[in-house]
């Protein structure tokens, strides 16, 4: 009895393992057909429906790419509005810039006038004599600032023609050959140019002692000198034209009042040489007359 019911148990747990193979063996199958029934399709319907979902997805794309479009567009719009804070800023700064130098001009314009009212420059000097000279060699020594230039007395060099360069005055001529003259600097410590000091237009002399300013000596017992005023040749002597540029005025690390030269020595390649004319001794009317009158 015992071993019927085991063997009644034993065949009531087939069915459903069996029913579980047949189902798998049935999805083998049908997954094998489709395999088929696809790997036969032909390639043009592929095609076609691979253009269908192109086509649908593109609008959709699209739709996604319009924001990233419009962020692109406002970071180029914000660096525009950069771009021309910017450059609005530059052209401020330079009109400022435009405009002090107007001003410069102006005053410069208005203390060339007076100048040459003082001075009376335009009535009594006659146009200076000038040259043109190619500077060719450098002393290179702290103890003397000379320069050599390309150009003597062939050239109607002379003694004591004032020596500009780009910026203004750089020295005067102190020896001359033939073809060849040296100039002293303003540096140099035997340099002593007259000069004015303006606006106020005080007198002093411009003396030389070998290092980058020159100091002022010789200014009236009550100056009227500041810092950053402009100064000129005075003309005095009448060896050196008046009126022209020197320096500035700085303070010197030893208290004393200097002029920085407005002369680049670094760019001092070529020089103008100029030199004013001797006025001419007035004639005495009366005494000719006598002469006149004896013969």
């Amino acid at each position: 009895m015992i071993r019927l019911r085991r063997a009644s148990f034993a065949v009531g747990l087939v069915p459903p393992r069996s029913w579980v193979e047949r189902a798998s063996f049935g999805g083998l199958v049908g997954v094998a057909l489709l395999l088929v029934v696809f790997s036969r399709a032909e390639v043009g319907l592929i095609a076609q429906v691979g253009h269908t979902v192109r086509d649908a997805l593109v609008p959709v794309m699209a739709v996604i790419a319009r924001p990233n479009a419009a962020i692109d567009d406002g970071l180029d719009w914000v660096g525009t509005q950069f771009a021309l804070a910017e450059e609005n800023e530059r052209l401020r700064a330079q009109v400022e810039r435009l405009l002090t130098w107007q001003a410069a001009a102006t005053r410069l314009e208005v203390e060339n006038a007076a100048l040459r009212d003082v001075l009376n420059a335009q009535r009594r000097q006659p146009r200076p004599i000038t040259r043109t000279a190619r500077v060719v060699a450098d002393s290179r020594s702290p103890f003397v600032h000379t320069r050599l230039i390309d150009a003597g007395a062939a050239q109607e060099i002379d003694e004591g023609m004032a020596a500009l360069g780009s910026g203004g005055l750089a020295g005067r001529v102190v020896d001359v050959g033939r073809n060849s003259a040296r100039l002293l600097l303003l540096t140099d410590l035997n340099s002593r140019v007259p000069v004015l000091v303006l606006p106020a237009r005080d007198p002093a002399i411009l003396t030389g002692d070998n290092g980058p300013t020159p100091r002022l000596d010789f200014l009236p017992l009550t100056p009227q000198v500041g810092i950053g005023d402009r100064v000129v040749t005075s003309g005095a002597a009448g060896v050196l034209p008046a009126g022209i540029a020197v320096g500035t005025v700085v303070k010197g690390d030893d208290d004393m009042l200097r002029v920085q030269p407005t002369v680049d020595w670094g760019e001092l390649h070529h020089v103008r040489l100029v030199r004013a004319k001797p006025l001419e001794e007035p004639r005495n009317n009366a005494a000719d007359g006598r002469a006149t009158a004896r013969r």
